[in-house]
């Protein structure tokens, strides 16, 4: 279940939930001005300014959205990241903050969960994203919720139902300069 070659096995009952939180995300910092707090509280505290703020977050559940069977943690910790990353950018924003809410049963050890953070670790680290909270909890399956925060100046969000029109006012004053071009 895990990439690395440790034959350790550390249950999650050894550990309370909030020493689990401490050795997930130890290596976890913040590179965002607005990010004021993060992970190790009740909640993470975040700076808004004269932008908006995008709010958006997905699920991923196992036997649905991945097959533990021949899904690497880490490279599903990465996953879980970066498809939930890619709405705020369909959005135009730019992801600033995610939380990750991930549920697990008892055949994952806590070393099978650093590899999944170890995962979010790098898409956070690529995408210069900061983790500032989330959750953990039991389940009979794996699950994981990533939520993700962004800002953005104001005339420039773009909505789903705005998406095509922009697209066709794209394109067609692009083939009208092409056209225009050669004449």
């Amino acid at each position: 279940m895990t990439e690395t070659k440790n034959p350790t096995r550390t249950e999650l009952s050894e550990l309370g939930e909030f020493e689990l939180i401490k050795l997930l995300t130890k290596d976890f910092g913040i590179k965002n001005k607005s990010t004021i707090k993060g992970v190790g509280d009740d909640g993470a505290i975040i700076s808004n300014t004269e932008k908006q703020t995008v709010v958006s977050s997905d699920m991923l559940i196992e036997g649905i959205d991945f097959d533990m069977t021949y899904t690497p943690l880490r490279h599903l910790g990465y996953k879980a990241v970066a498809i939930n990353l890619s709405d705020i950018a369909a959005m135009n924003a730019t992801p600033k903050q995610i939380t990750v809410n991930i549920a697990v049963s008892n055949r994952f050890s806590v070393e099978a969960l650093n590899e999944f953070y170890a995962g979010v670790y790098l898409a956070c680290e690529r995408y210069d994203v900061d983790l500032v909270g989330g959750d953990t909890s039991s389940s009979p399956s794996g699950q994981n919720n990533i939520s993700k925060w962004c800002q953005y100046p104001r005339p420039y969000m773009c909505q789903r139902r705005f998406r095509f029109c922009l697209f066709r006012i794209t394109h067609i004053r692009k083939r009208k300069s092409y056209i225009q071009s050669q004449s």
